[in-house]
């Protein structure tokens, strides 16, 4: 894992429960790792300066906590007794119309990925840091031979 339960808890101050925070971890790993074309895993974690570590580390927990969101979204879209945010109400003829723009915002797809890649920019933005430049979300990979672009999923 890139992060832990005791980071999210102790340094960013998360407020999920460990089986909570236990549902996303990986997700959230898997998506950074992906963003960063597989510059950022658990085993090249520790090659990174301990400021970048801990930015990396962050945009762990604070996707964690968006994927618990998008996840309340579908719980509330999918459960029929959900608790409604009332838009209008109107008394004679009863009539009771209910704001469904919060979940739905958070049930689309695109808008999903908009929020990650938001996040994941905000941390992990390209940076000199003691005089070496990292930008993890560069999508041209280098290796000894020759140059290859990223291919995203």
């Amino acid at each position: 894992m890139l992060v832990d339960y005791e980071f999210y808890k102790e340094t960013f101050k998360g407020k999920l429960s460990e089986e909570e925070f236990d549902k996303f971890v990986n997700l959230s790993c898997m998506k950074i790792t992906k963003e960063t074309c597989s510059r950022v895993t658990n085993g090249t974690l520790n090659n990174f300066p301990n400021e970048l570590i801990l930015d990396i580390k962050t945009c762990a927990c604070a996707l964690i906590d968006k994927l618990k969101i998008f996840q309340d979204a579908i719980d509330t879209a999918s459960n029929s007794k959900q608790e409604k945010i009332v838009k209008s109400q109107t008394a004679g003829a009863v009539s009771v119309t209910y704001d469904t723009s919060f979940s739905s915002y958070f049930l689309d797809s695109k808008n999903q990925e908009i929020q990650i890649k938001s996040i994941i920019n905000a941390y992990l933005f390209p940076r000199f840091i003691n005089g070496k430049f990292y930008n993890l979300l560069s999508k041209i990979v280098e290796n000894s031979n020759s140059c290859k672009t990223c291919s995203l999923v």
